[in-house]
């Protein structure tokens, strides 16, 4: 279903991303474990993600002219249902940041196969992203400051795991010039 409020074709400019979203109750939780990382380390300059922009990313597509194909292609995946649910913290220390996250256990078997029929329907070798290995997970924030120690800011950080039903996943736009993004289009 296309969410008829975006007018995505008027727009000069945006990248794409296909993803999880969350209902209000593992939103919260997954709030609460910022709230947890924040109160323990209180001096770090971080940038949060924001409850409304939670999610779990399967496929990044970057810069995208055609979004009736992605559309297209991507109503072509089957959806089977499945669960998972959020595990403990971790990070990834890349060139530009910290970046925190909630981990995701579950059934991940059928998750990464979601992901496989995304990245195949989509010829993913097609669009302006470099190949990675998925380890799916919940950006919770970043932390610029490359001096910070992310194992003493996880350290007795305990994350609530929630249950996720995954019954659809979303496609979404990023804007040139808005913050955060739009989601264009739900599939079930």
């Amino acid at each position: 279903m296309i969410n008829e409020e975006i007018h995505w074709e008027e727009k000069t400019y945006m990248e794409l991303f296909v993803a999880i979203d969350f209902d209000d109750s593992v939103e919260s939780s997954l709030m609460q474990t910022q709230k947890n990382i924040i109160n323990k380390n209180m001096k770090l300059k971080k940038k949060m993600t924001c409850e409304s922009l939670l999610h779990l990313t399967l496929r990044y597509l970057g810069k995208c002219k055609s979004v009736d194909y992605v559309i297209t292609q991507l109503g072509k995946v089957s959806k089977e249902p499945f669960a998972i649910r959020t595990s403990e913290p971790g990070y990834f220390d890349n060139s530009e940041a910290v970046v925190i996250w909630s981990g995701v256990e579950g059934d991940l078997q059928k998750l990464s196969r979601l992901k496989y029929e995304i990245d195949s329907v989509l010829d993913c070798s097609t669009y302006d992203v470099e190949p990675y290995l998925f380890r799916p997970h919940i950006s919770l924030f970043s932390i610029k400051d490359k001096s910070v120690r992310p194992q003493q800011i996880l350290k007795g950080i305990i994350c609530k795991p929630m249950e996720i039903q995954v019954d659809q996943f979303k496609l979404f736009a990023i804007y040139e010039g808005q913050a955060g993004y739009s989601e264009i289009c739900t599939f079930r």
